[in-house]
């Protein structure tokens, strides 16, 4: 076949081979058959944005490898645009490639192994700027869509084992500033040993990126091809036009429950029902945490994946009524001492940033996201951690005055001869009666009043 009607590799044969495109490596990657049922009939796997292989190394490992998907095969039309596809995978790949280089390889969540060049699948009409496939984990099992048609509705245990190991999925990627954006039922693979795996990254956001304004952001606008329903995805997103948060993220782990106690996601799945009834015998617990999870407003849902693992890690019946957990309390100095309580995780910066939580109506130049708080259980301390681009003064309460940089920030002092001993990068231990400020507003600070446990309604 001519290379002008290669648009999507879907033609690929059984020991068609790709090399590496890490320099100097010998590894090929061959496309084969898998063991566990499928057939090269079922290949490739269509995804709305790319075409999925399974394929061996040179050791005989598998995985599987993901080429950008144009044109449908089939009827030979456009199935994306080509810029829109360029735009997402690329964008996967820089998401797993950091977390591959920077974090390490996190349980449950598909991990990034190799590129192969993809470049001569492509005719010149869609070219695309990408030309690398993706080669990643190949992951047995189900995806969630198809989990309930096979199996029937979950039972409320197995609601709270797929919970947990979503939660603890997503408390890995928010701890470092990643936000999924499309957590759905065919994004979620269930492995033969119920091992729950997060995939699809294509529509990811990688808040460790600097942004317009000099700023970090934990927020980021949804582009027009990702809005679905307001019933697949958070209202904000899906019809409010505000940008998401970590709590948009806890929405659709909420929605993932609520298909796999009902059957369907109501208003947002074309699963055929009718033969799975409703399950009427879930607990009160998992049934309220899913209501709580899928609130209309971000700010009345579990602000993050963490609050909803220890969510799911407390007594399950005393879930009903409140959950403990930590919780710090700020004193703003300049307005009357008003009180701000933030969580694990919660964000310091401009109210115009369109957070669920805000602390700060001031303007430029301050960051949209300032900096963050991080309580660390093991040591059963709280930990503020900076994002900015000039920093925050922490005045500790027996009157040492420390400037706690961002890494970015820091590294780049260093370089420059303008560290001192009073210098912190990154994260900085809290106490009771320290004092935070941004380092470029001299007119706002808040007072670190206390931590305590608050009884959170669900």
């Amino acid at each position: 076949m001519s290379k002008e009607n290669l648009d999507s590799p879907t033609n690929l044969a059984i020991d068609t081979t790709l090399q590496s495109n890490r320099q100097g490596s010998e590894t090929c990657y061959r496309i084969a058959e898998p063991s566990n049922g499928l057939s090269m009939a079922d290949f490739p796997l269509k995804g709305g944005l790319s075409l999925t292989y399974f394929c061996r190394d040179t050791n005989n490992n598998s995985f599987a490898i993901k080429f950008p998907r144009y044109v449908d095969s089939e009827t030979n039309s456009n199935v994306n645009k080509p810029h829109i596809v360029d735009t997402h995978i690329e964008r996967e790949y820089r998401i797993l490639n950091r977390i591959k280089k920077e974090v390490g390889e996190i349980p449950g969540i598909m991990s990034l192994h190799d590129t192969v060049d993809a470049s001569n699948f492509y005719s010149n009409k869609y070219k695309s700027k990408f030309t690398k496939g993706l080669v990643v984990d190949w992951i047995p099992g189900e995806e969630v869509e198809s989990h309930v048609p096979q199996r029937g509705l979950a039972d409320s245990d197995d609601v709270h084992s797929y919970l947990y190991q979503l939660a603890k999925r997503f408390e890995s990627l928010h701890a470092n500033r990643i936000l999924h954006r499309d957590l759905k039922t065919d994004n979620v693979k269930i492995e033969p040993d119920d091992t729950v795996t997060v995939l699809d990254f294509n529509s990811a956001m990688d808040a460790s990126v600097r942004r317009g304004g000099g700023g970090n952001t934990m927020i980021g606008v949804v582009s027009a091809d990702l809005k679905k329903t307001e019933n697949e995805y958070p209202p904000e997103t899906a019809y409010k036009n505000q940008k998401p948060t970590p709590a948009s993220d806890v929405y659709m782990i909420g929605k993932i429950g609520e298909y796999l106690t009902k059957g369907r996601v109501d208003g947002g799945n074309n699963v055929n029902i009718d033969t799975f009834p409703t399950r009427t015998d879930h607990p009160d617990y998992i049934v309220e945490i899913i209501k709580h999870a899928t609130k209309e407003d971000p700010a009345d849902r579990y602000a993050n994946a963490g609050v909803l693992r220890r969510v799911l890690e407390g007594d399950p019946y005393d879930a009903i009524n409140s959950i403990d957990y930590h919780t710090l309390l700020l004193l703003r100095e300049q307005d009357g001492e008003s009180n701000i309580i933030v969580g694990d995780r919660e964000y310091f910066g401009r109210a115009d940033a369109q957070k669920a939580h805000n602390l700060i109506n001031a303007p430029q130049p301050m960051s949209a996201i300032h900096g963050y708080f991080r309580y660390e259980e093991s040591e059963r301390s709280w930990y503020y951690h900076d994002v900015s681009t000039n920093g925050t003064i922490i005045t500790t309460h027996d009157g040492e005055t420390k400037g706690v940089l961002s890494e970015e920030t820091y590294d780049a002092a260093k370089q420059n001869g303008n560290i001192s001993p009073n210098h912190v990068k990154g994260d900085f231990k809290i106490n009771p009666g320290d004092r935070i400020a941004p380092a470029s507003l001299d007119e706002v600070s808040f007072r670190v009043e206390m931590d305590f446990l608050m009884g959170a309604k669900i």
